[in-house]
């Protein structure tokens, strides 16, 4: 959800079926401003840092980048793509251990991991 100084619709609710969508007949448009600046209360967007691995991790099947919602198996040596569901070798540079629910111990230390 992008807040509205980034991204406004001029309808706040969509027609719930095409049906509907005829019936109303109101043009849908959108302004994005994702280059904003941001607004005083709002925090900064974090920047993530591959160099240290040398390589920035993503899934070799539909190229998705690693984010907070893949599956970590095998000890954090290997995780699956939560969007295509490819299991995959980590980077040895990028592997890290695993709590007692399959979560990188690290995962606090990276923006990519918790964000």
């Amino acid at each position: 959800n992008s807040p509205a100084h980034f991204m406004r619709s001029t309808v706040s609710r969509l027609p719930s079926s095409v049906s509907v969508k005829q019936k109303v007949n109101l043009p849908l448009g959108i302004v994005l401003q994702p280059l904003a600046p941001l607004p005083p209360e709002m925090e900064e967007v974090p920047s993530v840092n591959f160099v240290s691995v040398g390589t920035i991790v993503r899934c070799k099947n539909c190229r998705t980048y690693v984010n907070p919602y893949v599956h970590w198996e095998s000890n954090g040596r290997r995780w699956r793509c939560n969007m295509c569901g490819e299991s995959q070798a980590t980077t040895d540079a990028y592997v890290n251990s695993l709590d007692d629910q399959g979560k990188r111990v690290d995962r606090f230390q990276k923006h990519e991991l918790h964000k």
